[in-house]
């Protein structure tokens, strides 16, 4: 959907962020193509969902957490990468200033 999606407005985000430590997903693609897709759900073969190189938002991240505390933070980390490549989920209102087209679908909590 992300690919078809990117192929029409050149961007396409998708996310999902448990509120009850259910996990952080995300999935960005350009131009038809998905960038980045990673799942972190603590589930086994969350890795094998991983595509693409990582965001430079998770490379710094990674960079100033401990390898250990990594996997805690990937869990909550969908609302940030929302924020920093498109727009942040939690503070999305009438007031949420963007450019171009915005296409948003939330879904109930």
């Amino acid at each position: 959907m992300c690919e078809a999606l990117s192929t029409t407005y050149g961007r396409a985000q998708a996310y999902f962020f448990g509120l009850q430590a259910d996990g952080s997903a995300w999935l960005l693609a350009e131009d038809g193509v998905v960038r980045r897709r990673f799942v972190a759900r603590g589930e086994p073969g969350d890795e094998l969902l991983t595509i693409g190189e990582p965001l430079e938002l998770e490379v710094s991240r990674l960079a100033d957490e401990d390898p250990e505390e990594w996997k805690s933070v990937r869990f909550d980390l969908a609302p940030e990468i929302a924020a920093a490549y498109s727009v942040d989920p939690l503070r999305l209102g009438t007031s949420t200033e963007f450019t171009g087209q915005c296409l948003v679908a939330r879904t109930p909590y």
